[in-house]
């Protein structure tokens, strides 16, 4: 197999490689595996004059579990091997795996800098409404944006997060969120809960509005509903069976969320076109 890779580069290809591949629904990068540092190893061992460099990539999705979901892909700068790295890969025992190491060391720094990794799930999602929070009301920051802010927002908390007034905040947080659960409602609603800033029957009127824009939508969806429901339930139902075999099976999957979006897009493609036909 790396031979095949080895001769794909030389001759001036490029492959992409998952280095760890499980990390879809975690908070940081499961250990990476060696996989990558050797076969870039390997090529400039056979052919030092080939130019190969290391591309970082860094995918981050929102709401990867469901259709027309979105995703940001950053690149980052890219990874040199040093030739000295190169001569002790060559020398085999000790020295080539002290080679890899480094290299792969290198490549986790680089992926460090393309991806948001948090220590735990709970920061997380602590650090994601603190983000929300601090964004201006009604700005709509681009993605990019976003996950720069998130990546800015987590160094900070892994920082500074033993400091009182950091604790403090992180309840404070915390404790809103919990509230925003309790009563049903999303942290972009809170502001047109606040009378004060708007009067009632400003109120009274969006929400004629918004049943009226109900009525509209619903009468112009029954259509494609009344057609297409039994792609909908079908990926559903599949693919959260599918996710509760990955989770059994599995021991670092959290969500399994992966699972569930591969799935649909599978019986989606197979099912959907099959439906349309015979409709």
């Amino acid at each position: 197999m790396f031979d095949a890779v080895y001769r794909g580069l030389e001759s001036g290809g490029c492959i992409g490689i998952f280095p760890e591949g499980g990390s879809h629904d975690r908070p940081r990068l499961l250990p990476l595996k060696a996989g990558a540092a050797i076969i870039a190893l390997g090529t400039l061992a056979r052919s030092p004059d080939c130019g190969l460099t290391i591309i970082p990539c860094g995918m981050n999705y929102f709401h990867p579990n469901k259709f027309r979901s979105r995703a940001v892909i950053e690149f980052g700068p890219p990874v040199e091997v040093h030739p000295d790295q190169v001569a002790a890969f060559k020398l085999g025992g000790n020295s080539k795996r002290n080679a890899v190491g480094s290299l792969l060391e290198t490549i986790q720094e680089a992926l460090d800098s393309v991806t948001q990794q948090a220590p735990d799930r709970e920061s997380l999602m602590l650090i994601q409404a603190t983000r929300k929070l601090y964004k201006p009301l009604r700005m709509k920051l681009p993605l990019p944006v976003v996950i720069e802010l998130n990546r800015r927002l987590l160094k900070g908390y892994t920082t500074f997060r033993h400091e009182p007034k950091v604790i403090q905040l992180a309840k404070d947080v915390r404790a809103y969120n919990r509230q925003l659960k309790a009563l049903g409602v999303q942290d972009h609603q809170v502001e047109w809960g606040n009378v004060r800033r708007r009067p009632w029957w400003l109120v009274f009127l969006t929400l004629l509005y918004r049943i009226g824009e109900l009525l509209m939508m619903g009468l112009a969806t029954l259509p494609a509903l009344a057609l297409f429901w039994p792609v909908f339930v079908t990926t559903r139902a599949i693919s959260h069976s599918k996710q509760r075999k990955a989770l059994a099976n599995s021991s670092v999957k959290m969500d399994g969320r992966d699972v569930v979006g591969s799935w649909k897009i599978l019986v989606a493609m197979g099912f959907a076109p099959a439906l349309y036909t015979w409709y």
